[in-house]
């Protein structure tokens, strides 16, 4: 074992420099906590390599604030994406839809653009469904219809999928999934060769293109495939029934035709009639909140059923609304002037090419307060409108009108279902009982008293919630009004009451208990566009109705 010697003037000097050691050591110290904690915090994300948040607790990491201008990316996979709204505010989202099948020097039809403002709250989640562009026979991804299979001398190609925004995940597909959609960018139909080039049609604005049609016979004359619209799939070669449907595009010929392209409803698929073959025509797009598009009804099933008005029955509307077809002409609620569309690139073209894309840029929160999605429960009736977004502590303002057949609506309430205007006086009973089978409503708070209705009227004094009086009135039945406020306190069984009502005990009815308060809640009867959101959550309003009689 060997020793070391003890060097006396090292060990003064480190004596010496002992206060700056330590000052180099918390330095340190503080620089390596910084790192982990940045680096901690971004590993509470996962972030894709088109920047797409995917996940993560954004108020942790940086303020909506600091998040304006933020954009995420959704390229072409083939499969389901998600966005969850990290910040309450307003959205920019654009799509591009795919472009049909090429065929060598036959180009497929391109793809449409649209774009839109909206407001969104952080529990709203968003499924992006992203076109794609096929390289053969078979369909792009999300709707595009497969070709015939031809010949050696006779080639066709796909459909393009369109690119929509949904709000059920799921499959492509899937009804509800498609019925969800609240903004769809069309896609091309396929080309092909068939004695010529015919060409596949581009994607629509409000209808789709026309595919073109090829010709053993040219002094023969026949009609093309033709567009989605906003509420059919178009006709097939010659006026014949498509096989389209609303969300996608089906094979029109096994054996020749292009395939059509997808869309709000997709384009015909072309077909051969005698020796004549039809490319396949374009989908249409849409836009909840775009003049000229044409939303379809909750209740519709099988059966498709349009509204003739714009506004999805979601109630996610977007405003600011741009939608360019895959010629390059912008739409409003007709065909207007050719302006090109600016790809995802910068780049500006015609139509978009390839397959489909998404974007979605966070534009901020210009109200500055915390925002509610409000859903509203028609409650055995029917509403056109199934939600909106509302500010804390703000108007509701417009509220929809559900109807329901043999009733009148009266207004909505936040928390119970009611059947009826008489319902109002059930709501919420209190746990008191005067002996005799006389009781107190838990809202109006009557009873009778030798055949003479007496009500309890609750006044509350400069709407303080904590501090509710109860004085007895004797008033008409027809004569009160439900309260505009949500109400939750403590009423006291005064003594004025108790010597007015001598003969009589105020009993808790579960434990037979005598009690001297009880608790009130009031619940929100709105009626009006001027009441006052005080429900800090999302919440649900339920319609109250009046039996016609």
């Amino acid at each position: 074992m060997k020793l070391r010697r003890f060097n006396k003037s090292k060990h003064t000097r480190i004596k010496r420099n002992n206060k700056s050691i330590k000052l180099a050591s918390i330095i340190f110290s503080i620089f390596i906590l910084s790192v982990a904690i940045i680096f901690f915090s971004f590993a509470r994300f996962e972030i894709n390599t088109s920047y797409q948040l995917i996940s993560g607790n954004v108020g942790n990491f940086m303020s909506c604030k600091n998040m304006e201008g933020k954009v995420w990316n959704f390229d072409y996979t083939g499969s389901t994406q998600e966005f969850d709204v990290p910040c309450d505010g307003n959205y920019k989202i654009e799509l591009w839809g795919a472009q049909g099948g090429s065929v060598q020097t036959s180009i497929g039809g391109k793809g449409g653009y649209t774009s839109g403002d909206i407001s969104l709250t952080d529990t709203d989640i968003l499924y992006i469904q992203v076109g794609g562009s096929p390289s053969g026979k078979d369909g792009g991804y999300n709707g595009g219809a497969s070709a015939g299979a031809g010949t050696s001398k006779a080639i066709f190609a796909g459909g393009g999928g369109s690119t929509d925004v949904r709000l059920n995940s799921g499959y492509w597909n899937e009804s509800e999934g498609l019925k969800s959609r609240i903004m769809v960018a069309g896609a091309g139909a396929g080309s092909g060769i068939y004695q010529i080039d015919i060409t596949g049609g581009a994607s629509g604005g409000l209808e789709g293109y026309s595919g073109t049609l090829g010709s053993c016979d040219p002094t023969q004359t026949h009609t093309v495939a033709t567009g989605g619209t906003q509420t059919s799939p178009g006709y097939g070669i010659n006026g014949s029934q498509s096989l389209s449907k609303f969300g996608y595009a089906v094979i029109g010929d096994e054996s020749y035709g292009t395939g059509g392209g997808s869309g709000y409803y997709g384009g015909s698929s072309g077909k051969a009639t005698n020796c004549n073959v039809s490319a396949g025509a374009g989908g249409s797009s849409f836009i909840s909140g775009h003049d000229g598009c044409d939303a379809i009804d909750i209740n519709s099933d099988t059966k498709i059923i349009h509204t003739g008005q714009p506004n999805h029955y979601s109630g996610y509307v977007f405003t600011n609304t741009t939608i360019i077809d895959g010629n390059g002409y912008k739409w409003t609620n007709e065909k207007g002037n050719l302006v090109g569309i600016t790809e995802p690139d910068g780049t500006e073209s015609t139509g978009h090419s390839g397959n489909g894309y998404a974007r979605i840029t966070y534009l901020g929160n210009e109200d500055k307060g915390k925002l509610y999605r409000v859903t509203f429960d028609p409650n055995g009736g029917s509403v056109s409108t199934r939600s909106k977004i509302v500010k804390g502590n703000s108007n509701y303002g417009q509220l929809p009108t559900p109807v329901r057949e043999g009733y009148n609506f009266i207004g909505w309430t936040n928390e119970l279902k009611l059947s009826s205007s008489n319902e109002l006086d059930k709501v919420n009973k209190t746990t008191l009982r005067i002996p005799n089978s006389e009781s107190w409503d838990g809202n109006f708070k009557y009873r009778y008293n030798n055949g003479e209705l007496i009500y309890f009227d609750v006044t509350i004094p400069n709407n303080v919630v904590s501090s509710i009086n109860v004085q007895d009135v004797i008033i008409d039945k027809n004569d009160y009004t439900v309260l505009n406020d949500r109400i939750t306190g403590t009423v006291t069984i005064t003594e004025e009451i108790r010597n007015h009502y001598p003969n009589y005990k105020f009993m808790d009815i579960k434990t037979q208990n005598e009690i001297t308060d009880y608790t009130v809640n009031r619940y929100v009867v709105i009626t009006s566009a001027d009441t006052i959101n005080q429900i800090e959550e999302d919440h649900t309003l339920y319609a109250v109705w009046e039996e016609i009689k």
